[in-house]
């Protein structure tokens, strides 16, 4: 399916009926781009674009579609507020669904990324307006997410005085020059230093 893509065929030969009852098919880039912009292979991203394109017939994933994904893969365990937080930090460009480039790209980040790649994706997953910092509202909004999702640690309850309790501890740690927020730089430099996190980087790299 993608080699019609990447040899260059009429986009018409290679779009099914669910494509055009989903809308306009969006094609990826050309395979030998794709294969220099990620560390997969060209093998890799034609089973990676076949999976992709059984659940995304338009060639696009839409926050629905990415959401829905997600809960059957992990079967319903992703809460919703995680799910949306997770594909913000996929679409980068706030274009409102994620390409076929966009995810593989992302995913070549993760599996394959050094440290730096990969703490650049979380605090991305932190930024959701996008503005280069992380606010308290943004880190109390994914806190809560992940207690949704995984359910409050033990010996707490989640509350509202929990989460504030790991609020100011993240801010107190992160926030070197103590402006309110959080920016990339202190972000990336904090986690580098912490052997804690470091770990959970290669255990996060692992379960992928």
């Amino acid at each position: 399916m993608y080699s019609s893509v990447a040899t260059g065929k009429h986009e018409k030969d290679i779009v099914c009926d669910s494509d055009k009852r989903q809308g306009p098919y969006v094609p990826p880039p050309p395979l030998h781009t794709l294969v220099a912009q990620t560390k997969f292979s060209a093998n890799d991203l034609r089973h990676l674009y076949k999976a992709f394109k059984n659940v995304c017939h338009s060639g696009v994933a839409t926050k629905e579609t990415f959401c829905a994904a997600l809960s059957y893969v992990f079967h319903e365990a992703v809460s919703q507020s995680y799910a949306i937080l997770t594909f913000n930090a996929f679409d980068k460009c706030s274009r409102g669904h994620i390409t076929f480039s966009d995810f593989v790209q992302t995913l070549s980040r993760l599996l394959h990324g050094t440290r730096e790649e990969i703490l650049n994706w979380v605090f991305d997953l932190y930024d959701f307006d996008k503005d280069g910092y992380i606010s308290r509202q943004e880190l109390t909004a994914l806190i809560r997410a992940v207690h949704n999702l995984l359910g409050a640690p033990h010996g707490s309850r989640g509350s509202v005085e929990d989460i504030d309790e790991k609020v100011n501890w993240m801010f107190n740690k992160f926030d070197v020059d103590r402006d309110g927020k959080i920016g990339r730089r202190e972000f990336i430099t904090i986690c580098l230093q912490d052997q804690i996190i470091l770990e959970s980087l290669k255990a996060f790299g692992n379960s992928l």
